[in-house]
């Protein structure tokens, strides 16, 4: 049973006049309810939330289903159609046939993201990286199994499946970095994410920079950077790289000299916002990329009837 009330609670950010033409299951109060659209609204900056502890309204307007996100001012439909690659009919046929499919996964997905956008309203960054891991770790298997579950070849996905899973060594989250690999357009994982380096102290900032660069100087997506102010790097090396700043953060082991010490990550809250945007924007993308996926293989099957 769902917690009563729920923590998060959606809000219709677009005009009435706009909400109101919406297809039934881009609707924000549906019975059942559609996570998968409500992950697609709130991503593409079409949909409020309201904390049920605080009665805090958060206003997200970022579109993070492009890289690199836009921001905007408002809500925009276009920003919600432009995500979505086909007519506002057929993608409604397949999110209403389709709702008890991957359906606690979605929902998970949905309130992970709820809570990331609270905590960095709220100036808590280091608690929103959390849900943003949460995010990576719930994604790091599903995403090759969705697309095998997809696949046109059979025995190619089965092979592939079995490449990622057969060694014992490759965590999850090394699965999802060989899936990226594998099967995001070279582009996309070459557009250049820009880390902004930022802290009230100078001192502190200049920290901050080189535990970074030293994580990512010898890496082949290192692109550039700009000492103590800017890194830049592919979008394909993120998640690697949140990998080791949250195993080097939480895993801070006595007489390892793999971790983050005092010095190096004065306030944890400057240090992770530098991380967070980028890593929200490339998560949000990869999820996008399966929702078309899934939404290619439901058009094909309808055309084959």
């Amino acid at each position: 049973m769902p917690p009563t009330p729920l923590r998060f609670i959606p809000i219709e950010a677009l005009p009435p006049r706009t909400a109101g033409y919406l297809q039934v299951s881009l609707q924000i109060a549906t019975t059942p309810t559609y996570y998968k659209s409500l992950i697609l609204r709130l991503l593409t900056g079409t949909l409020d939330i309201e904390c049920q502890k605080t009665n805090l309204v958060i206003q997200q307007r970022n579109n993070y289903s492009t890289l690199v996100f836009t921001a905007n001012s408002r809500a925009f439909k276009h920003s919600l159609m432009s995500a979505i690659p086909c007519n506002l009919q057929k993608y409604d046929a397949h999110i209403q046939g389709s709702v008890k499919k991957n359906f606690s996964l979605y929902r998970d997905i949905y309130f992970e993201f709820c809570g990331y956008f609270f905590l960095k309203e709220t100036e808590n960054d280091l608690g929103a990286f959390v849900h943003l891991y949460r995010v990576l770790e719930r994604i790091a298997y599903c995403l090759p199994l969705m697309w095998a579950s997809t696949a046109q070849d059979y025995k190619k996905s089965f092979d592939t499946l079995k490449k990622y899973f057969s060694d014992p060594k490759v965590g999850e989250r090394k699965v999802l970095t060989k899936f990226i690999a594998d099967f995001i357009a070279v582009e996309e994982r070459e557009t250049r994410a820009t880390l902004n380096i930022t802290s009230v102290h100078t001192d502190w900032q200049t920290r901050y920079y080189n535990s970074l660069y030293r994580m990512v100087k010898d890496s082949p997506h290192f692109v550039e950077s700009t000492p103590d102010s800017q890194i830049i790097i592919h979008f394909e090396a993120l998640i690697d790289l949140v990998i080791t700043c949250r195993n080097r953060y939480f895993h801070a082991l006595t007489g390892q000299d793999e971790f983050f010490d005092v010095e190096q990550v004065v306030d944890g809250n400057e240090f992770f916002s530098i991380l967070n945007e980028t890593l929200a924007n490339w998560l949000a993308f990869l999820i996008f990329k399966i929702f078309d996926n899934e939404l290619e293989t439901h058009l094909t099957r309808c055309l084959k009837k």
